[in-house]
C-alpha cells in the first residue's frame, strides 16, 4: 500500500503545475456603479421616480398646466398620480353635448360591468364628463417593469373599452 501511495503522489507532482498548485488568482471585477433600483417602493415613489421610469420605458411624459405628469400610451392620454403608497392611472374624456345623463350613466356602468381593470365613474363635481381609473399599490414594492407593463395594459383597456362602449359615439 505504501508503494501505491508513493506511486500516486509521483504521479501527481508530475501533472503540469502540480497537484496541489493553487488555481490562478482570478481578476478583480471591475467596480460597478451604483444601480438605480428596479423596485419601486413606498420610499422612492414621487413624480420624479415615475416620470424617469417611464421617459425610460420610452413612453412620453409631459407635466400639465396643473403640475400633474402625463403619459401618452397610443391614443389614450393617461395620468400618472403618486400617492403615498399607490400610483392612481386615471384618464378623462368630456361627452358631447347631447348626451344626457342617464346616457352618461348607462356608459360607466357598461364599462364597470365589462371591465374589470378599469374603474369608470361620472364625477359630480365635473358634469358632463367621464373619468376611468386604476390603482397600483407599491406597499412592500412593485417592479418599475410592472408599474409600465400595467400602464400600457390599462390605456389598451380603456381604448378597447371606449370603443366597444361608446356606441352612440358620445364621447369626445
Amino acid at each position: 500500500m505504501t508503494k501505491l501511495l508513493l506511486a500516486l503522489a509521483v504521479l501527481l507532482a508530475a501533472l503540469p503545475g502540480g497537484a496541489f498548485a493553487q488555481a490562478p488568482a482570478r481578476p478583480a471585477a471591475p467596480a460597478k456603479p451604483p444601480a438605480v433600483s428596479d423596485t419601486l417602493t413606498e420610499a422612492t415613489l414621487s413624480k420624479a421616480t415615475l416620470r424617469a421610469m417611464y421617459d425610460a420605458a420610452k413612453l412620453p411624459t409631459e407635466l400639465d398646466v396643473a403640475g400633474n405628469l402625463t403619459i401618452k400610451v397610443g391614443a389614450v392620454t393617461v395620468y400618472v398620480l403618486a400617492d403615498q403608497d399607490r400610483i392612481r392611472l386615471m384618464t378623462s374624456y368630456s361627452f358631447a353635448p347631447r348626451a344626457a345623463h342617464p346616457e352618461q350613466l348607462d356608459i360607466a356602468n357598461r364599462i364597470n360591468d365589462g371591465y374589470i381593470m378599469v374603474r369608470a365613474a361620472i364625477p359630480p363635481d365635473k358634469p358632463g364628463t367621464i373619468t376611468i381609473d386604476h390603482y397600483i399599490l407599491v406597499a412592500g414594492g412593485v417592479a418599475r417593469a410592472y408599474a409600465v407593463a400595467v400602464t400600457r395594459r390599462f390605456a389598451a383597456v380603456v381604448h378597447e373599452a371606449i370603443d366597444a362602449v361608446d356606441t352612440e359615439r358620445l364621447l369626445q
